[in-house]
This record gives C-alpha cells, sequence and structure tokens, in this order.
C-alpha cells in the first residue's frame, strides 16, 4: 500500500511539473503573438504638457520645501534662542546653548553675564 502510495505521488508530481511547463509555454507564446513592442518618443514627450505640468510642478515643490527649510531653521533658531534666556545665569550652558545656534546667530543684547 505504502509502496502504491509513493509511486502516485511521483507521478503526480510529475504530471504536476508537466502541466506548469506547458502553462508558461502557452501564455509565452500567447504573449509573444498579442504583445508588439512600444517605442518611446523623448522629444514628444517633452513637449507633451503632461511634462510641462511635472516640470511645474517640481519648480513649486522645490520653492515650497526651500520655504518649509528655512522656517524650520527659523524655528530652530528661536527655540534656541530661548534656550539662550532661560541659561543667561550659567556661563557654561550659555555656552553650550550658543555654540548650537552659532555665536554669529545670537543676539547682541544677550549675554552670560547680563
Amino acid at each position: 500500500m505504502v509502496l502504491v502510495a509513493n509511486k502516485l505521488t511521483k507521478i503526480t508530481l510529475v504530471v504536476i511539473k508537466q502541466c506548469e511547463t506547458a502553462k508558461k509555454y502557452i501564455f509565452n507564446k500567447d504573449i509573444q503573438d498579442k504583445v508588439s513592442p512600444l517605442y518611446f518618443n523623448a522629444k514628444s514627450y517633452k513637449s507633451s504638457e503632461v511634462y510641462k505640468d511635472l516640470q511645474e510642478q517640481r519648480k513649486e515643490d522645490e520653492a515650497y520645501l526651500k520655504v518649509k527649510k528655512k522656517e524650520a531653521e527659523e524655528r530652530r533658531r528661536r527655540e534656541l534662542n530661548a534656550d539662550l534666556a532661560r541659561q543667561v545665569s550659567n556661563p557654561r550652558e550659555y555656552l553650550k546653548a550658543a555654540d548650537k545656534i552659532g555665536f554669529t546667530n545670537l543676539n547682541p543684547d544677550r549675554g552670560p553675564c547680563t
């Protein structure tokens, strides 16, 4: 009984493999008969409205990101200046915060001893 089951399993595996091979062959043959190659014309694409709209959108995106980056830097600078205002009494903490913000970005009226 076990011997028969093993033989049936082997035969089943062979049949499954043959079916998969046949399916792949039929699928590939079907694709070859129906699909024609596509040609890309870059000059035509770049002169299309879609391409022009994409380029315009990219420019707007870059400008938006530049503004947001400046806003984030300004917000960071304000937060560090607020930290400096709280730490004016401790010269070491003041110098650490001033080093983070950069000495050129310090307000001239603030100092470690004011």
